[in-house]
């Protein structure tokens, strides 16, 4: 789907040749989604708590001598954090190596289909929207069409665009 409009699709390929898909979406992880989330949920939970917590494995020296492994190392097969698995083998019990991971998780798929379904669409395509004219109006109304009626689940792109035009009337419609 062409969701954008075609200037605003005009930027260099991403991942670069130099690096595999593993590593791209690794530094990615490592350069927004972790400082901006992960580290900033924790670090406000535990401080409403009034807990003290220190991150495993936040050492820059350990990240950067990590960061220079093969991918061979993270994952074999299925098995992701292979090394980390392979090395607490003889420490941890198999139940908690080969546990599901379990996330905090917002509902934002259910409330983008629900209480928040006219916020979103005033919001993206509204009278008033600052990032409209960004995109192509059938395919957002598809994208809007599809994730409301359930047919695909698009909360996380549909997130970016309500968060990108959310920042659009906070800090550029005042300038």
């Amino acid at each position: 789907m062409k969701l954008l409009k075609p200037l605003l699709n005009d930027w260099q390929s991403y991942p670069s040749a130099s690096r595999s898909a593993l590593r791209t979406v690794l530094s990615f992880d490592q350069t927004s989604w972790l400082p901006d989330n992960l580290l900033e949920r924790g670090d406000r939970m535990t401080m409403a708590a009034s807990l003290e917590a220190r991150m495993p494995f936040m050492d820059h020296e350990l990240v950067e001598f990590v960061s220079a492994m093969p991918d061979k190392f993270r994952v074999r097969g299925h098995t992701t954090k292979w090394l980390l698995r392979e090395a607490m083998k003889r420490l941890l019990p198999t139940s908690i190596l080969e546990r599901p991971k379990v996330g905090f998780r917002v509902p934002v798929n259910e409330w983008f289909r629900g209480p928040m379904k006219d916020y979103l669409y005033d919001h993206l395509t509204g009278a008033d929207s600052k990032t409209r004219d960004y995109y192509r109006a059938d395919k957002l109304q598809d994208l809007l069409k599809d994730h409301v009626s359930g047919r695909q689940n698009h909360e996380k792109l549909l997130w970016c665009l309500l968060s990108l035009e959310i920042w659009h009337r906070e800090c550029l419609s005042s300038k």
